[in-house]
């Protein structure tokens, strides 16, 4: 049997071993360091000009929009052979300069390489408001390590700018709002559910009635993309009251948007309802004087404005016409639903009425 000499054994590793540790550190020093690179989009899909339509029911222009988008990585002497970039299509609403992720991805990019992207752009009216939008692609180096972009200049490409076009009130998606999208609302007339339930819940209040049907008759004769005539049209907005002398209509005729949200105070004698729109309108209340009569104030988000009262045998009206979008109205008159045995005009017949009666019970005009 051959003797071992343990420790000539125990010497030869060791010496093994560090031969291997000075290698391997020499192939580390060796190795250059990561390094600055450039990574840039170089090319897009052109939208500009694009315009983009929602109706009530659907997207007629636009729907699954694919955006082309190619990012290449510029030839480098680091010895890196990939690198991780984040590609994201982006959209900024030019009005507020909000900018929004769309879609993102990441790839790896070869030393030289390039790669070629179909990122989708479907959104909905609802994260989509009306607007102007700039398009632009953007490549992020995201890899760990020491590497920046030494160019970044080149890591944004512009899609060009799209504009964004809104009409609920097209109910088929035809591209105009007339006696179809009337018969949309017509067939589902007196419904109700949430706000906002289904397309002809325009108002959207949760019933389909004479809301929803002036809000078609308001828009009607539109199309698309608008004409130099386009409406809005003054319509008569219709609101009802219950009261205890009796049920009342009020006819707002006017080309803003009248509210469902209507209320009339009749201890406060002041009837409220909100008002929008989205050009200098007029509103025109024609008031029957069962519900309110006397003298009639107007204000508009609570502060005294001035109107035009006029009246006849069984109506007043308050016109006011007024540069701003939006408003809450209030109309106050000085006596509202007058009541037989309301001596004290506070609105109800009660104890203070009879004790007012009795005090002047008997007594007699002096003329």
């Amino acid at each position: 049997m051959k003797h071992v000499d343990r420790k000539a054994v125990a010497f030869t590793s060791v010496s093994i071993l560090a031969g291997l540790l000075i290698l391997l550190s020499f192939q580390i020093d060796a190795l250059p360091l990561p390094t600055p690179v450039d990574v840039a989009v170089t090319s897009i899909t052109d939208v500009d000009g694009m315009i983009i339509y929602f109706s009530g029911v659907n997207k007629t222009v636009g729907t699954n929009l694919t955006i082309d988008v190619t990012v290449e990585r510029a030839p480098d002497a680091s010895g890196i052979t990939t690198l991780l970039v984040n590609v994201t299509l982006n959209r900024m609403n030019v009005a507020t300069a909000e900018n929004v992720t769309v879609a993102d991805t990441v790839v790896f990019l070869l030393n030289g390489g390039s790669v070629h992207l179909s990122l989708p752009w479907n959104e909905t009216l609802e994260t989509l408001p009306p607007g102007s939008y700039d398009i632009f692609g953007l490549a992020t180096i995201i890899s760990d390590g020491d590497i920046y972009d030494t160019d970044l200049t080149n890591n944004i490409r512009f899609a060009g700018r799209v504009y964004v076009v809104s009409r609920k009130e097209d109910l088929n998606g035809d591209g105009k709002v007339d006696i179809a999208d009337l018969a949309h609302v017509a067939e589902v007339y007196g419904m109700q559910g949430l706000p906002g339930w289904i397309p002809e819940d325009l108002m959207p209040d949760g019933v389909i009635d004479d809301f929803d049907v002036n809000m078609v008759l308001r828009m009607s004769g539109w199309t698309f993309p608008p004409g130099p005539s386009a409406p809005p049209y003054a319509v008569s907005w219709i609101l009802k009251f219950a009261t205890t002398m009796g049920n009342f209509t009020v006819d707002v005729f006017s080309d803003y948007i009248v509210y469902s949200t209507y209320e009339f105070n009749k201890t406060l004698r002041r009837l409220n309802f909100n008002v929008t729109s989205s050009v200098d309108a007029f509103c025109n209340a024609s008031i029957p004087n069962g519900l309110m009569s006397g003298a009639f104030q107007l204000y508009l988000d609570d502060v005294l404005t001035p109107s035009i009262v006029t009246w006849n045998a069984t109506h007043h009206f308050v016109y006011f016409r007024s540069a701003e979008l939006s408003h809450r109205v209030s109309i106050v008159c000085e006596v509202a639903l007058p009541i037989v045995g309301d001596l004290n005009h506070d609105g109800k017949v009660d104890i203070f009425d009879a004790i007012l009666l009795a005090n002047n019970f008997g007594k007699e005009n002096d003329c």
